[in-house]
């Protein structure tokens, strides 16, 4: 499960086709938990506490994630990497972990706008930093890449979206992981309230999954529900969702509620 993916796709099911309009910023901090055995014989938890400054017009945004972590019973070896546990062995000793993350940088750009069923074409790239510790397993000390792009379709109420793309896995003796495709399938929707002037809240229900980093490793899979209300037009409001994992290297479960400020 990639929770930076889950930002970049809740991002391009909101953010509005129209022209290029002014640079707007906003803030935003989306505390979340996730827990589950990451095929391994023990239970580990992950607190995961992303900051995000993130610049936004109606074609293209860009942003940078500061995270905080805080991992229980992590197996000893093993290493948090974008929301999964690698490296993990069966009944080894765990211990406990808690510090900065690997900062995230990402960028997408709206190249076609849809017309009719065509769907938006909006290719994106993403870094991953290894600044999060490799010897508390915060992280595995190495960097990502990954391309790829989203396609999407407004259709006033309701925008379905898709995602294809290849991350390019830092690797060394230590972790010889593989690198991966990477895709997602879901869809936004606008729910009406009376009285209102403006949209305020969409529900986002979303597939998310790739292929293992680990050679011969089940696929990762993980179902999301999300919701965001908006207290204002520019976009001020709070993030709620939960997630379910559905293959045995993936999180059991997950829950995040957050706010996003507009600057």
């Amino acid at each position: 499960m990639r929770r930076l993916r889950f930002a970049l796709l809740l991002g391009l099911a909101l953010v509005p086709i129209s022209g290029w309009g002014a640079v707007n910023w906003s803030i935003s901090n989306v505390p979340s938990y996730f827990g589950g055995d990451f095929h391994s014989s023990v239970h580990t938890g992950i607190f995961y506490d992303p900051t995000t400054l993130q610049a936004q017009t109606n074609d293209w945004w860009a942003s940078l994630t500061i995270p905080y972590i805080s991992i229980t019973n992590l197996p000893n070896g093993a290493a948090y990497n974008r929301g999964v546990v690698v490296g993990s062995s069966k009944g080894t000793p765990t211990h406990n972990a808690s510090g900065l993350g690997d900062i995230l940088l990402s960028a997408h750009y709206r190249v076609y706008r849809g017309v009719g069923f065509w769907p938006s074409m909006e290719p994106y790239a993403q870094i991953k930093f290894g600044t999060a510790s490799s010897t508390e397993g915060l992280g595995t000390g190495l960097t990502d890449y990954e391309i790829g792009s989203n396609f999407s379709e407004n259709l006033g109420w309701i925008r379905p979206f898709f995602s294809v793309g290849y991350d390019f896995v830092g690797r060394d003796k230590a972790y010889p992981l593989r690198n991966i495709l990477t895709y997602s399938v879901g869809t936004t929707v606008s729910v009406f309230v009376p009285g209102e002037t403006w949209q305020s809240n969409f529900l986002t229900l979303l597939y998310s999954g790739s292929q293992s980093e680990l050679n011969g490793y089940p696929s990762i899979g993980t179902v999301l529900l999300a919701w965001n209300h908006d207290f204002t037009p520019a976009g001020t409001g709070f993030h709620f969702y939960l997630a379910k994992g559905v293959t045995s290297s993936s999180p059991g479960f997950g829950v995040g509620f957050g706010f996003q400020v507009a600057l």
